[in-house]
C-alpha cells in the first residue's frame, strides 16, 4: 500500500548515502542491481530492454511490475499507471492492481480508480482498506467537479522561478521576497542523486524586485549538503531551515538550523531532543517563542508527524506530538503558519492523491480544530506542498489571497513552485442590486435542486420547510424562503446554518461560513446549490454505518470510521430531540461470551467518540450483540475474510 511520500527532495535520501557509495565501484549490468542502489532512470533503461527481450509472458509480468516500481520512485504516475496496467494483464495479480489503482487516483481518474479499488475489496483480504479508498475517491471527484463555491483557487506555474530542475518548498519572508529550495545547476552540494543524477538541494532568493534567482551566500546556509525548506522570525530577520548531514557523527540525518540574517553567525543546531532521527521543515510562530516541525521519531502516529516545542528558560521544550486528529498513520510534514492559521500537507488524510495541503487552528480550549481540505485545483492528485501567502498582497474586490505552493503535477519537471490567486468564482452569477444608504447587501440564493432519501430512491418533492440561524446577531436581518429556495442577506465572518425538514425524516443542516466577504466592495447576489439527503424516522430500525468496521479482536476507532461517525454526530445535532443505540456485531470466531464482551467494547468506542464530539451522553446508548445476528449467514470455517468483515459491523436505532 503506497501512502509513503514519493520523492521528494527534502531529505527522502536519507538512507541512501551508504549505500550507494559501497556499490559505486561496482559496474551495473542489470535492471535488477540499478534498482537496488537506488539508479532508477539507470534500471528504467535496463528493464526496458529486458522488457523487449523477454519471451514468455511471466516474465514479461514481473518486468512490467518492476517498471512501474521505478516510475513510482522517481514521481511520474502516468507512466507508473501504464506499466502497472500492463503487469496485471500479463498475470502478475492482485499486487499489480492495487498498485495501478492508486497511480489511476494520483492520476485524477478517480471513477475509475473506484471500480478498481471495489475490485480489490471483492477479490482481496483488506477490504476495509480498499473501501476507504472508494469512499475518498468518490469525494475527490465531488471536490474536483464543484462549482458552487462563491471563492475558488486559480493556479499557475510560477514561471520567472522554476527551471528544469526541482524547485520546492518556497516560502515568502516577511519582506516579499521568496525563499525556496532546489537542486538546479549551480548549487554547492557536490554529490549527486544517483536516482536523478541532480546536485543536492540549496536555499535561493528570488529578489521581489528584480525577480532573479540567486543562491545564498551568507552565514554559511549552503554547504555541500542539502539545505532545504526554511521559516522566518522577528520580520525576517531570523532564518530556521533545514539541512540534512552526519554533523560528524557517521549517521546521516536531517535536522534543523537557526541563523540570524542581520549578522555573519554560523547556523546553529536546535537541540530538539533526538539526533537519531529526522527533524524536518520548521515552522516559526510569530513571536519566535513556537516551533512546528516534521519529524519520523519513534512513538509517533504514523511515518512523520508533526511537532509542537516551546522556546523556554533558553532552550527549546521537549517536542509534544499534535495528536491523532491531525497526525496520521501516514506523512505529515511542510507545516507553514499564516498568522493562527496551520497549513501542512497529509498523503493519508481524506484527499485527492499523494500530498494534500490542510489547515487547523487553536480553538478556544487549546485544542486543534479538525484539518480542513483546500479546495481543487489547489490541492490535485499530484504532490501538492508548503503553502505560503504573499504578505505584502491586499485584497480586492476580486481577489481575496494570493501565494505560492509547490507541486509535481507536471510530471516532467518534477517539483515546481506555482502561484495561487484565492478568486470570486466567474462561475456564480453575481448580480449589483441598488445600494441603500451606502450600505454593502450581499444576498444568498439557496436553491435546494435535489432531495433524497438515506439509501433510499430521490423523493423529487419539496421539503415541509426550511429554517436559517446564524452564529452573529441577526439585528436588520432579512429573510424569505420556500421548501424548494431561499433568499437572505449575509454577514462578513459569519456562520450560517440552514435546517432541512419533511414529515418522516431525520432534520439535515447545511452549514456554511463567510469568512472573506469582508474584502467586497459593492452590493453582491450569490447563488448557491445544495443536495438535500434525508435519513427515514423509523424507530428500532437499524441503519448500517458504512466503513465503521474493526480489525479482528480490536475495537478501536479506526481513521477511516470516522467519516460515517462524523456523519452519525451530524444526524444527533441535527436532531436534538432523538436518542439512539449504537449495536456493534462481532464476527463468529471465538467463544460466544468472548465476543459478546467484545462488540461491547466496540459500542462503547463509538459511543466514547460521539460524546468527545459533543453529544449529551444521555443521548446515547451501547448494545453489543457479539455473532448473535450476522449480516452474512456462512460456515465460520469457510467464511471469507471479506464475510468477517462485514459482519464485524456497527448500526445505530433510532431512540425517541
Amino acid at each position: 500500500m503506497r501512502y509513503s511520500i514519493m520523492t521528494k527532495k527534502l531529505f527522502i535520501w536519507v538512507s541512501l548515502i551508504a549505500l550507494v557509495s559501497c556499490m559505486s565501484q561496482k559496474k551495473l549490468k542489470s535492471g535488477q542491481e540499478a534498482y537496488d542502489v537506488k539508479q532508477y532512470a539507470l534500471a528504467i533503461s535496463f528493464y526496458k530492454n529486458e522488457f523487449e527481450d523477454a519471451t514468455n509472458k511471466k516474465s514479461k509480468a514481473s518486468i512490467a511490475f518492476q517498471l512501474g516500481q521505478c516510475f513510482s520512485k522517481i514521481s511520474d504516475s502516468e507512466n507508473e499507471l501504464i506499466w502497472y496496467k500492463r503487469a496485471y494483464d500479463l498475470g502478475y495479480g492482485l499486487p499489480a492492481l492495487e498498485k495501478y489503482a492508486f497511480a489511476l487516483k494520483q492520476n485524477e481518474q478517480y471513477d475509475y480508480a473506484a471500480d478498481v479499488f471495489n475490485d480489490l475489496a471483492e477479490e482481496a483480504q483488506g477490504g476495509l482498506v480498499y473501501r476507504r479508498e472508494i469512499s475518498i475517491c468518490k469525494l475527490a471527484q465531488t471536490w474536483k467537479d464543484n462549482k458552487a463555491n462563491p471563492f475558488i483557487y486559480r493556479v499557475r506555474p510560477f514561471e520567472s522561478l522554476n527551471e528544469t530542475a526541482n524547485d520546492f518548498a518556497a516560502i515568502y519572508s516577511p519582506a516579499g521576497d521568496i525563499y525556496f529550495s532546489s537542486d538546479r545547476f549551480g548549487t554547492r552540494g557536490k554529490k549527486k542523486y544517483n536516482w536523478s543524477g541532480q546536485f543536492f538541494s540549496d536555499l535561493f532568493i528570488l529578489n521581489r524586485e528584480s525577480q532573479s534567482a540567486d543562491l545564498i551566500s551568507i552565514n554559511n546556509i549552503n554547504t555541500p549538503d542539502n539545505e532545504g525548506s526554511c521559516s522566518f522570525v522577528n520580520h525576517g530577520e531570523k532564518l530556521y531551515f533545514t539541512r540534512c548531514s552526519d554533523q560528524g557523527t557517521g549517521n546521516y540525518y536531517c535536522q534543523i538550523y537557526s541563523t540570524l540574517l542581520t549578522q555573519n553567525e554560523e547556523p546553529q543546531l536546535l537541540d530538539l531532543g533526538n539526533f537519531k532521527c529526522n527533524n524536518v521543515n520548521p515552522a516559526i510562530y510569530i513571536s519566535d517563542s513556537i516551533l512546528i516541525f516534521s519529524s519520523d521519531r519513534e512513538g509517533g502516529e504514523g511515518k512523520y508527524d508533526l511537532y509542537l516545542s516551546q522556546w523556554m528558560d533558553e532552550q527549546w521544550s521537549k517536542p509534544i506530538n499534535l495528536g491523532s486528529l491531525i497526525n496520521t498513520q501516514g506523512n505529515e510534514k511542510f507545516p507553514t503558519w499564516d498568522h493562527d492559521t496551520l497549513y501542512f500537507s497529509s498523503d493519508y488524510l481524506a484527499g485527492m492523491g499523494g500530498l494534500d495541503i490542510f489547515k487547523t487552528w487553536r480553538t478556544k480550549d487549546g485544542k486543534w480544530s479538525s484539518p480542513q481540505h483546500l479546495d481543487y485545483p489547489m490541492n490535485s492528485g499530484a504532490d501538492d506542498f508548503n503553502f505560503s501567502k504573499d504578505p505584502l498582497f491586499k485584497s480586492n474586490d476580486t481577489i481575496v489571497q494570493s501565494g505560492i505552493f509547490t507541486s509535481n503535477r507536471n510530471q516532467s519537471q518534477g517539483d515546481d513552485i506555482y502561484s495561487f490567486q484565492y478568486i470570486k468564482n466567474p462561475n456564480i452569477v453575481f448580480n449589483v442590486p441598488n445600494k441603500k444608504l451606502g450600505k454593502i447587501n450581499i444576498v444568498a440564493t439557496i436553491n435546494f435542486l435535489k432531495i433524497e432519501t438515506y439509501k433510499t430512491e430521490n423523493l423529487n418533492k419539496e421539503l415541509d420547510s426550511v429554517q436559517l440561524e446564524m452564529t452573529k446577531d441577526m439585528k436588520d436581518f432579512v429573510y424569505s424562503g420556500n421548501k424548494t429556495k431561499m433568499t437572505f442577506y449575509l454577514t462578513p465572518n459569519t456562520e450560517y446554518h440552514i435546517k432541512c425538514s419533511r414529515r418522516g425524516y431525520l432534520n439535515q443542516i447545511l452549514s456554511f461560513k463567510t469568512p472573506f466577504l469582508d474584502s467586497l466592495e459593492r452590493d453582491t447576489t450569490i447563488n448557491l446549490d445544495y443536495k438535500v439527503v434525508l435519513v427515514p424516522l423509523i424507530i428500532d430500525r437499524e441503519f448500517v454505518l458504512d466503513n465503521v468496521y474493526y480489525d479482528y479482536d480490536k475495537w478501536d476507532i479506526r481513521e477511516d470510521a470516522k467519516f460515517a461517525l462524523d456523519h452519525l454526530y451530524e444526524i444527533l445535532i441535527s436532531n436534538p430531540k432523538i436518542n439512539i443505540v449504537v449495536v456493534s456485531h462481532t464476527d463468529c470466531r471465538g467463544e460466544d461470551q468472548y465476543n459478546l464482551n467484545l462488540s461491547q467494547k466496540r459500542a462503547l468506542a463509538v459511543v466514547s467518540y460521539l460524546i468527545s464530539k459533543g453529544i449529551p451522553s444521555n443521548r446515547l446508548q451501547s448494545n453489543g450483540v457479539g455473532e448473535l445476528d450476522p449480516a452474512i449467514s456462512c460456515n465460520c470455517s469457510t467464511c471469507t475474510e471479506e464475510e468477517h468483515q462485514k459482519n464485524r459491523r456497527t448500526t445505530f436505532r433510532i431512540k425517541l
